[in-house]
């Protein structure tokens, strides 16, 4: 594959489930707003801590499953 000089390749080293991470702080009694506040602040400090190691580009993904349950194991 050519590249040009100054090209960057990135490429996925690691790919965990940061659920609970994302759901830190995060309860029934947020409403839509506040709710959508604290996820956001949660996916900033996850991505500002992946970060701080060198040479990192990171980012959190939301990814819906489709399938119940029962039928992800």
């Amino acid at each position: 594959m050519p590249a040009a000089p100054g090209s960057r390749i990135y490429v996925i080293e690691d790919m965990r489930d940061v659920t609970a991470e994302m759901l830190k702080s995060v309860s029934d009694k947020l409403n839509g707003f506040a709710r959508y506040e604290r996820l956001a602040t949660n996916k900033k400090a996850l991505i500002a801590a992946c970060e701080g190691q060198p040479n990192r580009r990171c980012d959190v993904l939301r990814r819906l499953l489709l399938s119940p349950p029962e039928a992800r194991n």
